[in-house]
């Protein structure tokens, strides 16, 4: 995986290694100790990188004005989005705090910021991603 300085690669026992710019995170070792096992996919910005893990957490490197740092704890993701400056986790567990129009309108913002093709209502997008996201 390759953003604009550096890259990431991960291993067969689900370890990863990093090389390149060490503000774009070719040098992860502020993280090295979470990027040891258990990585599924990695996702990157243009100066960041963000592994999501076996768990449902998330190992987050590099600048931090494109998404390089991680200031909450996010468990339980399904899928991660990313921009040429951003993450977006989608966890399966609401947080206590969340309602439901907040969800809506933060997705339908991403889809917006990403320029994705807007071919389906903002229900739709929303019928599709809820149950995800809701905790039953």
């Amino acid at each position: 995986f390759g953003n604009k300085v550096a890259f990431a690669a991960i291993r067969r026992n689900g370890s990863v290694i990093t090389w390149g710019n060490s503000f774009g995170g070719g040098d992860s070792s502020d993280v090295s100790n979470n990027l040891t096992s258990n990585i599924l996919e990695i996702y990157h910005t243009d100066y960041a990188f963000c592994g999501l893990k076996l768990d449902g957490t998330l190992v987050v490197w590099g600048n931090s004005d494109y998404g390089g740092n991680l200031t909450q704890n996010i468990t339980n993701v399904v899928n991660i989005y990313a921009t040429s400056g951003a993450f977006l986790a989608l966890s399966n567990v609401l947080p206590d705090n969340a309602e439901y129009d907040e969800l809506y309108f933060s997705f339908e913002e991403f889809l917006r910021a990403v320029k994705m093709p807007y071919s389906v209502s903002p229900g739709d997008i929303c019928d599709k991603f809820y149950p995800l996201l809701k905790d039953e």
